[in-house]
This record gives C-alpha cells, sequence and structure tokens, in this order.
C-alpha cells in the first residue's frame, strides 16, 4: 500500500507541475501584449488563493500537501473545462502615460470601401486584431459572433483589422462564417500581416487583441485579454458609458480594468475540499507510522 502512495502521490506532482506550467503559459502569453508578464491582480489572486488554501490546511491538522495541490489545480480547472465561460468585475484606474494614445482606425475593408472611426454611430467599438492562419483568433470567434449579435443593438459596433496575407482568402472566411461587421485589410507591400499600419501604431504585437475604444474619444476603454471574458466585459463598458456622460468618466485618464473571480472560486473550493480530502481520505489510506520510543 505505501508504494502504491507514493506513486501516486509522485503522479499527482507532476500533474500539478504540468498544469501550473500550462497556467503560467496562459498568463504570461495574455499579459505580454501589455508589456506587463504578471500584473498585481495575478499575484494578488496567488495570495489570496494560497493563503486561504493554507488556512484551511492548517485547520485540518496541517493537510498542506492536498490543500495546496488542489487550489492550484482548482485555479486551472477553469480554463480547461469551462474554456467558454468566465464571470468578474471591473473598476476604474488611472491611465497609464503610455496608454493615452487616441486609436486612429482608419483603412479600407476588404468589402472595396473605407472605414474610419470618426464615422462610427455606436458608443463603442470592439476593435478585432486577428488573422484567419491564428489558431487562437478563429477559436475566440464565437465570443465575438456572440457579443455582436447580443448588443449591436444597445451601440456596440465591431470593426476587424485583418492581418492576412490574402484579400480573398479573408473575404470567404468572412462570408463562410458570416461575420457582418467590416474587416479592415492592407494589401499594400510593407503593410502586411504585423506591418498593417494601424496595428504598428498601436503597438500589437501579439494576437488576437480585442480592444474596447470608444469612438468620439478614440481611447481604449479597455482591452480584453481572453474571449471569453468579452461577454461581461462589453455589457460593463457599455453600462458605464450610459450612466453618465462622456465628460464625467474622463476617459482621457482613466480606463476600465476587469479581474476574473472564476480561479478566486475555484482555488479557494479547490484549497478547502482538498485539505478535507487529506483529512479525511488520503491519511485513512495511508499506512500509519510506528512511534519512535527512545531507549534508555
Amino acid at each position: 500500500m505505501s508504494a502504491a502512495i507514493k506513486v501516486i502521490r509522485f503522479a499527482l506532482s507532476g500533474l500539478c507541475a504540468l498544469c501550473c506550467g500550462h497556467w503560467a503559459l496562459l498568463t504570461l502569453q495574455d499579459f505580454d501584449r501589455q508589456n506587463v508578464a504578471l500584473p498585481q491582480h495575478v499575484w494578488f489572486m496567488l495570495l489570496v488563493v494560497l493563503g486561504v488554501s493554507a488556512l484551511a490546511a492548517w485547520l485540518c491538522k496541517r493537510a498542506f500537501f492536498g490543500a495546496l495541490l488542489a487550489a492550484l489545480l482548482g485555479m486551472i480547472l477553469p480554463t480547461v473545462f469551462l474554456p467558454g465561460y468566465s464571470i468578474g468585475y471591473t473598476y476604474w484606474e488611472q491611465r497609464p502615460a503610455d496608454a493615452a494614445t487616441k486609436q486612429a482606425i482608419v483603412g479600407p475593408t476588404v468589402a472595396g470601401g473605407n472605414f474610419d472611426i470618426k464615422n462610427c454611430q455606436g458608443k463603442l467599438l470592439l476593435v478585432d486584431y486577428w488573422a484567419t492562419w491564428c489558431g487562437p483568433c478563429v477559436a475566440g470567434l464565437p465570443h465575438v459572433l456572440e457579443v455582436w449579435d447580443k448588443y449591436h443593438d444597445q451601440g456596440l459596433d465591431v470593426v476587424g483589422v485583418s492581418l492576412d496575407y490574402d484579400a480573398q482568402h479573408l473575404a470567404d472566411f468572412v462570408t463562410m462564417h458570416e461575420m457582418p461587421w467590416p474587416q479592415i485589410i492592407f494589401q499594400e507591400k510593407g503593410k502586411i500581416a504585423f506591418n498593417n499600419p494601424i496595428a504598428a501604431a498601436n503597438k500589437v504585437n501579439a494576437i488576437p487583441q480585442l480592444d474596447l475604444v470608444e469612438p468620439q474619444s478614440g481611447m481604449i476603454v479597455t482591452t480584453v485579454a481572453n474571449g471569453k471574458d468579452l461577454n461581461w466585459t462589453v455589457k460593463a463598458a457599455l453600462d458605464a458609458l450610459n450612466k453618465k456622460p462622456l465628460a464625467e468618466l474622463d476617459i482621457a485618464n482613466k480606463r476600465l480594468a476587469t479581474v476574473s473571480i472564476l480561479p478566486y472560486i475555484f482555488g479557494i473550493a479547490g484549497g478547502i475540499i482538498g485539505a478535507l480530502l487529506e483529512l479525511f481520505g488520503w491519511r485513512k489510506l495511508s499506512p500509519s507510522r510506528p512511534k519512535l520510543r527512545i531507549v534508555k
């Protein structure tokens, strides 16, 4: 029995290491485009989840292994088993000086027209930097279609900034997937892919990137790192723009910050459950260790 327990512990530790590596890569990928590897709220999330889990472990007779392992797995589980679901909250924060650039979204569309953000009639513009050759971009397309169907009548407009190489291929893809919003694409030499003037001017160095822009000011309200967070983020941005006049929001100096709380919920729940499982399950299966006696 003891050998089997050791094998299971080793397997769980390896699984935990792989999951943590996967989660770390996703986090770095999401926030690298903002030139911030691990933002403050990610450190705060780790502190809260692991702290609560450590407290639960201490109350369960120091069941730290089960608590911390389950907490780490809990933070990762939503990305694996609930890839399209997310809940979170938003708040207004001071805009960094390097994020105060107005967005000049102007360019030719694949349909043969021309798009200019100044002519945008909506209250909020979703700028989707993407390409048909980008796997995560295509995988996130259902989220963009969802918010278009749900919020377009409430003031949301969408424009795609395509980094594709072939305009005809893009046109066929747009038709096949019934994407009703305009797609900007440059076909001149030196303006293709990441040399796209709009992407270059707005420092887009990774796709997909989803920017919510207020059309009148041209300022980014917020950048959505994960497509699954798009639904509640768009709702929060539209609610904010509808409640207060643009001048009161001071959007030139403030931006909307978003925090997903699903990892908190799953992480803390996992930590508590893991501590209880180790206390009432794991230790019951493990062979008892003989007590050492001092021989005089």
